[in-house]
């Protein structure tokens, strides 16, 4: 018995110098022992952002890899490609040194070709060409005012990598890239474009397109705005004594603004005469058999200096001094004689120019004198086309 309570008591003390151990090395380095108790790893925390939206995140501890990533959700026409934070492309491996968003990273897919080979429209833009480093085409509102016109849509195309956008990114050498935008004001309107520094810059007009079921495409730079409205037409005319000419067109002549039209008409003179055979030989007739004629000198002038249009603008020419036309032809004094397409109304005719200079109005009506045959005594009422008729002596009026 008394064995076994010494053993008991051993025991007990070495149970309690166990137990008075940390207590001692406490009590020679008290500030230490502390120290590594109350010490706790720093977490971060990760977030992650999808077309905007936070889809999901994880704590890390400070200086640990992201470890993995969740599914990126599907974005509709565009293509996942990986994962970023500010800018810089990450995997896994990266390591965690403080709270972060990591943004999944969608390239713009090329809309699928249709059997007939045509674009699918199926969002409001896409970007055909070389997209310069390998970046996303982004296009956003804007807010663009222009003087006089109403602006139907307006704006912003970059390029970027990422949250992170490179300004005035360029295309390649062979040219730049072709934008095909889509809105529903457009429908099949022609439409003026225009190019701004910024909302604030003076608009730049870079040209007129026709818009196609609401979809336009044109050449584009990143890092501008593009703003679209409604074309306009103008219309300049002038009066004279035997003519009345009116002159239609957009903002793709570039015609500047006060542009008017001076008319000559050439007297019947030697240099009329060349004129009108040159006419004639143009339209490959005799010169007889032209029953009216007009020389017109046509231009457009900006105080007082001649201006030509860069595009083709509609010309409307009405011979007040005209009777019984049914076939006239509009020949055209330029770089070259040459016959204008032209549609005629009576004694008004339409056609389309790109140069101002001489004009030539001739009409090719065939002229029938009705006349009355009197054979001795015997008056014919009619005449057949196979009759052989032999007419003396002088011919009426």
């Amino acid at each position: 018995m008394k064995r076994m309570k010494k053993l008991t008591a051993l025991m007990l003390a070495v149970l309690l110098m166990m137990q008075l151990l940390p207590v001692s090395a406490a009590a020679e380095n008290p500030d230490e022992v502390i120290s590594e108790v109350l010490t706790a790893p720093t977490v971060h925390t990760v977030s992650f952002l999808a077309e905007g939206k936070e889809i999901a995140s994880l704590f890390v501890n400070d200086g640990s890899a992201i470890g993995r990533f969740p599914a990126a959700p599907e974005a509709e026409g565009k293509t996942f490609t990986g994962w970023m934070i500010g800018g810089t492309p990450v995997t896994e491996e990266y390591p965690v040194t403080e709270d972060c968003a990591v943004t999944a990273v969608y390239e713009q897919s090329e809309p699928a070709p249709a059997e007939d080979g045509s674009i699918a429209a199926d969002r409001d833009f896409y970007v055909t060409g070389e997209i310069p480093d390998g970046g996303i085409p982004e296009l956003t509102p804007a807010s663009v005012k222009i003087a006089g016109e109403e602006v139907l849509a307006a704006c912003a195309f970059s390029i970027s990598a990422g949250r992170k956008l490179q300004a005035k990114s360029r295309s390649a050498a062979d040219g730049k890239l072709q934008l095909h935008f889509r809105q529903d004001a457009f429908a099949s309107k022609n439409l003026d474009i225009y190019r701004l520094a910024d909302e604030s810059s003076p608009a730049e007009y870079i040209g007129t397109v026709k818009a196609e079921d609401g979809w336009v495409a044109f050449d584009a730079e990143a890092g501008y705005l593009y703003a679209f409205t409604e074309t306009i037409e103008k219309t300049i005319g002038i009066d004279g004594s035997t003519y009345k000419i009116t002159v239609t067109y957009d903002r793709s002549a570039r015609l500047p603004d006060g542009t008017d039209i001076e008319v000559s008409e050439a007297a019947a003179d030697a240099a009329y005469l060349s004129h009108l055979t040159e006419a004639a030989e143009t339209l490959h007739v005799d010169l007889s058999s032209i029953t009216y004629s007009k020389l017109l000198n046509i231009s457009l002038v900006k105080d007082g200096s001649p201006v030509e249009p860069e595009t083709p603008v509609d010309v409307k020419v009405e011979l007040l001094d005209a009777e019984n036309i049914t076939d006239l032809h509009v020949v055209h004094f330029g770089e070259k004689t040459e016959e204008l397409d032209a549609e005629t109304v009576g004694s008004s005719v339409t056609f389309e120019t790109s140069g101002f200079s001489s004009f030539s109005f001739v009409d090719l009506t065939l002229i029938q004198n009705v006349v009355d045959a009197v054979f001795g005594s015997m008056y014919t009422e009619q005449i057949y086309e196979n009759d052989e008729i032999v007419v003396s002596g002088r011919m009426p009026g």
